[in-house]
Parts: structure tokens; C-alpha cells; sequence
């Protein structure tokens, strides 16, 4: 999914949500807490797959990670394609991640601090 794509549903997601539920009642129903769906709706943090999919299920959206099938494209490939979004969503959660604890580490070190 390209970053416009993302942005796009990302402010899709805002609009909906606003409509039907608080920050805190979505954060509480995806079972996190609501500066963290905050966080995740402003774009401050990369948000999961697995939290984008329960976005669009409650929110009731068009689900911008499944490939249009057409009469030529087997469910299998449709679900295989699907594994390849959730792994590039999963890599790049853990990526940010990683530097965010770089970051954290190299920061503490030059104020000082133990991390």
C-alpha cells in the first residue's frame, strides 16, 4: 500500500470514526488505550494490520488490502497476496520499532542516562 493509500485510509478511518464512536470507546473495543489509537489515527504511529483490519470491520469500510478478484484470480493467490501485506505491515512495524529503541538508546547515552 503506497503512503497516499495509507493517508487516504487513515483519513478515512478518522471520518467514520467520528460518526459512530469516541477515540476511547474505538480504543477500548480494539483493546488499547485511547492516546495510542490517537497516536495511530494521526499517523504518529504505523498501525498494524491486524488493527487496520479491525478498523475496517467495525467502522464498516472498504477494505483497501484485498486485491480486487476478478473471474481470473483464484481465491488462493487472493489470500497469498494478503500474507504478503500482513508480513510487509508486521516488517514494517517491527523496523520502526527497532529505531524507535535506537533511538531511545542513543539519546539516553548522550544525556547520560542508562538505558
Amino acid at each position: 500500500m503506497e503512503v497516499d493509500s495509507f493517508e487516504k485510509f487513515r483519513k478515512q478511518v478518522k471520518t467514520a470514526r467520528k460518526g459512530l464512536f469516541t477515540q476511547a470507546e474505538i480504543a477500548e473495543k480494539m483493546g488499547i488505550s485511547q492516546v495510542a489509537y490517537s497516536k495511530l489515527e494521526k499517523g504518529e504511529i504505523k498501525m498494524s494490520l491486524d488493527y487496520a483490519l479491525k478498523l475496517i470491520e467495525m467502522l464498516n469500510l472498504e477494505n483497501p488490502f484485498l486485491p480486487i478478484q476478478n473471474s481470473e484470480q483464484p481465491l488462493d493467490m487472493v489470500i497469498a497476496q494478503n500474507r504478503l501485506l500482513k508480513e510487509y505491515f508486521e516488517m514494517e512495524l517491527r523496523h520502526t520499532e527497532d529505531r524507535t529503541q535506537f533511538l531511545k538508546k542513543v539519546l539516553g547515552k548522550e544525556t547520560g542516562e542508562d538505558s
